[in-house]
């Protein structure tokens, strides 16, 4: 019998066609409450997802082997859901909380009864040998651990102080000196023993101790997804406070003993990377490798330290050195409303940011419904910094791009980069060459010097010139940086007679209070886009009295649906992480590689496409996320069907 005549075309026409067919024009979208990736049309319409050509003879399945992934290119977004909600707020809860407890090594017991003159001088929990060995990997923190090593118990709260690194940095240093702690049994017993109530943490409180601990701060990292309807059992043992339960989350705002709002009604999220992540985690290792394009829309502030979510990508980019993962940030909705120091991370009420920001700061009328140009340079620097720090990670290069978006309103970043970021950066480095100049002493506080005006990040000037030369490829701009108006030898020369305090005094005047350019709302605006609408109501908070001790009694382990939440344990299992990029080798060269001009640039041939795999257990017009369990389909029209992304990815499988 003649073959077909379609066959009888050449091969690269036959996959023209191919690319044409599997080509969606709004790409595909992931589904946040499906759990599926849907087809889109130019007008983003759903539309279905037509694998029937896959079905007309082997030869055809086997030239279209994963071309939908090749072709196209897969969305996702922070979007909301009130099903999401309460879990997210927890998260972010005990996400900050993982922080504040990796900091115990800092310090000893400390009474809140008594002055700070009167505190015990416990030593802290780590000594010199275990410091030399965690700044083998992280050496740019051991200026701070000798400080802490070397100062008065009371001095060692450090964890609401800026460390001025990246905050990964910082948390991946910490873990380690936490292990270390735990591993030579260093930590001091009079933390717990000299406690009012050392009994506390005996018995079903054990796992408050840091041997016991250790095992549960690694288990969830920033950006973990846990999709809605899923419990959180896994967090439990880090649940010390009220904000670290579903009951807390419900209640409606109310005012503790002393008067104070506890507010609850913010719209917390989760992140476009961190359900990318998820994603892959369960995608199979074969179709991975297929994979060409992943674009993460970041249109709203999420939970969790979100500048630090790519860091999960790091392993599935290792695996397949050709996927490319564009992340676009909002600079108004996201960079703006992302906290730029661990005060702020402690927990982002929207609440309190909307009414702080809708009246005067410090009796000035013209920062009413504005910020200071010194807090967006903040929070530019804490994600610009954490793009840099993929590379260093191990990050493959070209893989990973972060695009920092200020339309509709680019003329007013640029404006704000040209004149107060490099201003700041600047400034900064001629506040270091004053303290140089006055030679500080050894036993100065690193950590407030890095919470004055006009400190940023370590290195901002650095940073700062890197963009306007365009040395960075892992971050991209849609606003003109300019050229470098500022000069340090210039400002030094100005100010260099002052000493420190006086020029950190004198820069603090020039601060401006910005808000965003028309056509964009208001800061007030902004912020309660992240409210409910329930805020605004009109009703008299109810009063609490909260008893720490009383609340940690009463919440156990079974409170938790623990065994619904083990199978997140199946999450962020990526393929084992290398120190280099992995090479990508084929031995057979298909279609899928050929897919189009832009397969290796990392650009679908429409801008809008998304990748699905070859078959879909869903609908037509979604993929993946099915919870029902199929029989093994043996005919390739039945595998096409009950292919599902809830069976676990299993790493180094892949083709």
């Amino acid at each position: 019998m003649a073959p077909p005549p379609f066959l009888h075309l050449p091969r690269e026409i036959r996959d023209a066609i191919y690319c044409a067919y599997f080509a969606a024009d709004g790409g595909y979208v992931y589904n946040f409450k499906t759990r599926k990736l849907e087809a889109r049309g130019h007008d983003g319409e759903k539309q279905p997802i037509d694998q029937a050509l896959r079905l007309t003879c082997k030869q055809v399945a086997g030239e279209t082997d994963g071309l939908a992934l090749n072709t196209n290119t897969i969305h996702f977004s922070s979007d909301y859901s009130d099903e999401a909600r309460i879990t997210a707020a927890r998260f972010q809860s005990c996400a900050y909380h993982t922080m504040s407890l990796l900091c115990e090594v800092f310090r000893g017991y400390l009474d809140d009864d008594l002055e700070e003159q009167q505190q015990p001088g416990f030593k802290c929990g780590f000594n010199e040998s275990i410091l030399e060995e965690v700044i083998v990997d992280f050496p740019k923190v051991e200026p701070f651990l000798r400080h802490v090593l070397t100062q008065p118990a009371f001095d060692r709260r450090v964890h609401n102080s800026d460390w001025g690194l990246p905050f990964s940095y910082v948390n991946r240093a910490l873990l380690r000196l936490y292990e270390l702690v735990v591993k030579y049994d260093t930590w001091p017993r009079e933390w717990f023993e000299t406690d009012p109530d050392a009994e506390f943490y005996e018995s079903e409180h054990e796992h408050f101790l840091p041997p016991n601990m250790l095992p549960h701060l690694k288990r969830l990292p920033f950006w973990s997804y846990i999709p809605p309807g899923r419990r959180i059992g896994k967090m439990w043992p880090l649940m010390q406070c009220p904000p670290h339960t579903t009951e807390h989350w419900e209640r409606r705002q109310f005012l503790d003993a002393d008067g104070q709002p506890w507010y609850t009604d913010g719209k917390y999220r989760f992140s476009a990377a961190s359900a990318a992540i998820a994603f892959l985690s369960r995608f199979p290792s074969h179709l991975r490798t297929h994979l060409r394009r992943i674009y993460l829309d970041e249109n709203a502030v999420s939970v969790a330290y979100p500048e630090t979510h790519a860091l999960g990508f790091i392993p599935y980019c290792q695996e397949n050195p050709r996927l490319r993962i564009k992340r676009r940030v909002d600079m108004w909705r996201t960079v703006f409303m992302t906290p730029d120091s661990a005060a702020m991370r402690c927990f982002p009420h929207f609440e309190h940011n909307w009414k702080v920001t809708s009246a005067a700061t410090d009796d000035d009328p013209e920062s009413v419904g504005k910020v200071s140009d010194y807090r967006l340079a903040r929070r530019f620097a804490v994600w610009v910094t954490e793009a840099l720090e993929l590379e260093k990670a191990g990050m493959p290069k070209q893989s990973f791009q972060l695009i920092l978006d200020g339309d509709p309103v680019n003329h007013q970043w640029s404006e704000l980069f040209q004149t107060a970021f490099q201003r700041f950066a600047v400034w900064q480095k001629v506040a270091e060459m004053i303290c140089e100049k006055e030679k500080k002493d050894e036993n100065i506080d690193l950590f407030s010097v890095r919470l004055t005006w006009p400190y940023i990040m370590d290195g901002f000037l650095d940073v700062v010139q890197g963009l306007i030369n365009g040395r960075y490829e892992v971050i991209h701009t849609t606003f003109d940086m300019g050229p470098m108006v500022w000069d340090v030898n210039v400002e030094f020369k100005n100010y260099g007679h002052m000493s420190f305090q006086a020029f950190t005094k004198l820069v603090k005047t020039y601060g401006k209070w910005v808000g965003p350019a028309s056509p964009l709302p208001g800061c007030p605006e902004l912020i309660a886009e992240c409210i409910l609408p329930q805020f605004w109501e009109e009703r008299e908070p109810e009063t609490l009295n909260i008893d720490m001790y009383d609340f940690l009694d009463s919440l156990q382990p079974e409170d938790e649906d623990v065994s619904d939440a083990s199978d997140l344990d199946e999450y962020d299992k990526p393929p084992s992480l290398k120190r280099k990029p992995t090479s990508y080798n084929r031995t057979n060269e298909g279609p899928q590689d050929r897919a189009g001009p832009d397969a290796e640039s990392g650009n679908g041939g429409n801008g809008e496409g998304a990748g699905v795999p070859g078959g879909s257990s869903a609908a037509p017009g979604s993929v993946g996320g099915n919870d029902e369990e199929g029989e093994p389909s043996q005919s390739l029209s039945g595998m096409v069907e009950e292919m599902t992304l809830e069976e676990p990815a299993q790493a180094g499988n892949g083709a």
